[in-house]
């Protein structure tokens, strides 16, 4: 079916609950190609009752209309279009009032139930789609990329904790002398341990902080930059690309320190072995 606006291929505004509406089933009609049949099609009137409510694009552009009156139509224009049909042959009756379907929808009771019940469908030999399917596949893409990043993700960690550990080693060397002298002075160990490995701690937190500002940083510029870049290419105007939440944030920079921790604990504890004496003598 095609909505036709007159003979004029001009662009016009339409109210389809107070203009008149003239359907037909001619696919062709208000094209005309050379050596085409000119033959005017048959023309029904129809009237709009309402306009559905904006929800997806599939809904867009289709008109909706009775089932049972589409197919008095449908008989109606097979049996002007077949002049030379019998008509007291039941079946050719029914023939001509046999309507083919583009397709059709199945509502499922379950989400988790539309992949079976998708499957079965196939089975049958009919082909099948369901959003369903395309956010699993959604999701089997996504697993593998959370999975090479997370990688990347490990080995920074490993490095970082490696870089603090060192940091933190070097700064024994450094202070030897000054950790003899706490020794000397009554300086529990548990508190030069805590002195180190709180400094150790600090490291990673102020790394986390960091790495947080550049990850919001980053996540601004995917928003305004890259969203407007899409909007132009497939439509996508509005849509955020990158989120961060505040719980993640909070997450982040706890987990940093908690490696500044664990890198500073080796450190720390050689800190506490070193002799007091050996320590005093050191330049």
């Amino acid at each position: 079916m095609r909505w036709w606006y007159g003979n004029s291929d001009e662009e016009k505004d339409f109210n389809f609950l107070e203009d008149k509406i003239k359907m037909t089933f001619d696919l062709s009609y208000g094209e005309r190609y050379p050596g085409s049949s000119q033959r005017k099609p048959k023309l029904y009137k129809v009237e709009g009752v309402g306009i559905l409510e904006q929800d997806n694009w599939e809904n867009a552009y289709r008109a909706f209309m009775n089932i049972d009156e589409l197919l008095k139509l449908q008989e109606d224009y097979n049996k002007k279009n077949n002049p030379d049909a019998d008509s007291g042959n039941n079946r050719s009756k029914k023939k001509d009032t046999e309507i083919g379907y583009q397709q059709a929808k199945v509502k499922v009771n379950e989400i988790k139930n539309v992949l079976d019940v998708q499957a079965q469908i196939r089975e049958l030999g009919l082909n099948a789609y369901s959003m369903a399917e395309s956010l699993e596949q959604a999701n089997k893409t996504q697993a593998v990329m959370q999975g090479v990043l997370g990688g990347i993700g490990a080995i920074s960690l490993l490095v970082a904790a490696i870089g603090i550990a060192n940091t933190m080693i070097m700064a024994i060397y450094e202070r030897t002398k000054e950790i003899g002298i706490m020794k000397v002075i009554g300086a529990r160990l548990k508190d030069i341990r805590r002195l180190f490995l709180y400094e150790s701690s600090m490291i990673g937190f102020i790394g986390g902080i960091i790495g947080i500002g550049f990850s919001f940083g980053v996540s601004y510029f995917l928003n305004t930059v890259g969203a407007r870049f899409l909007a132009g290419s497939i439509g996508t105007g509005g849509t955020k690309l990158s989120i961060i939440p505040a719980w993640l944030a909070v997450l982040g920079m706890a987990f940093s320190a908690f490696i500044g921790l664990i890198s500073g604990f080796l450190p720390a504890r050689k800190a506490t072995k070193l002799s007091a004496l050996m320590a005093i003598h050191t330049e």
